[in-house]
């Protein structure tokens, strides 16, 4: 008898395990068909709509770090370039904070830094500019880019 229960114990626990898992990968293919949902969004220049799929990819897999630059880059370009309006500046810090958020899964993620330095450039904070670039030239970079960019903020100082 406590032979046939240790069996039935092992059985439940394999059944859980593999229940489990099958929820994980069914998590991760339905956050890969909502980040695909939002790229078409994006293509399409339905930048709300992309928003929300990349959100919902996100949700589903939160490591999935695509979702996160694709959300940051759907922020980034409802960003108009020095437009002082509380929404605009809004969505550039929406966008620097997903960013942000690439660099904590990935420290050395250049096109996070950069991108956040361009977006501090055009919401006219030039020393959170200056120090991204800096960052950047510190990274597997551009270093020439980089030091065009301080330049450029130098320059028109």
């Amino acid at each position: 008898m406590r032979s046939n229960n240790k069996l039935l114990l092992l059985f439940l626990l394999l059944c859980f395990v593999l229940g489990t898992a099958g929820c994980q990968l069914r998590n991760k293919l339905q956050a890969r068909e909502h980040l695909n949902k939002g790229v078409i969004a994006y293509s399409a220049k339905n930048y709300d709509e992309a928003v929300e799929e990349f959100k919902s990819a996100i949700e589903l897999d939160p490591e999935l770090i695509d979702a996160y630059l694709y959300l940051a880059t759907a922020y980034r370009i409802q960003f108009v370039p020095l437009s002082p309006s509380p929404e605009n500046l809004r969505k550039g810090q929406q966008a620097v904070a997903t960013f942000e958020q690439v660099l904590g899964m990935d420290p050395t993620n250049t096109t996070a830094m950069a991108n956040i330095a361009d977006i501090y450039r055009n919401m006219n904070e030039p020393d959170k500019a200056k120090q991204w670039y800096r960052n950047l030239i510190g990274a597997d970079y551009d270093e020439a880019e980089a030091l065009y960019g301080i330049a450029t903020i130098d320059y028109n100082l």
